[in-house]
């Protein structure tokens, strides 16, 4: 199986240094300029959050605001299962260090 050469060049791209700035920029918006400062209560905004987190490497905040997330969402079943996800790998990754 041949390996899709736009998708090759989309992973070097996130893979690059420059792609931390642009999550630190995306984070920045979700905290202080439109999410949690304009609408605190909303769990699209921590599920948001969570994922800039996770590609940040701090799994321990992407945890809390997947919490944030379920707590104010407590039905919604997307957020549970990758609540339940997250909190597995950050066992693993715990356990291995």
């Amino acid at each position: 199986m041949t390996q899709d050469p736009y998708s090759a060049r989309v992973r070097a791209l996130f893979a690059a240094p420059a792609h931390a700035g642009i999550l630190e920029n995306g984070r920045s918006v979700l905290v202080d300029d439109q999410g949690l400062r304009l609408d605190p209560e909303q769990p699209a905004v921590y599920r948001r959050l969570s994922r800039v987190y996770r590609e940040l490497d701090n799994p321990t905040l992407a945890l809390k605001c997947l919490e944030s997330a379920a707590r104010l969402d407590p039905l919604s079943g997307g957020v549970a299962a990758e609540l339940k996800a997250l909190a597995a790998d950050t066992r693993v990754r715990a356990a291995e260090s």
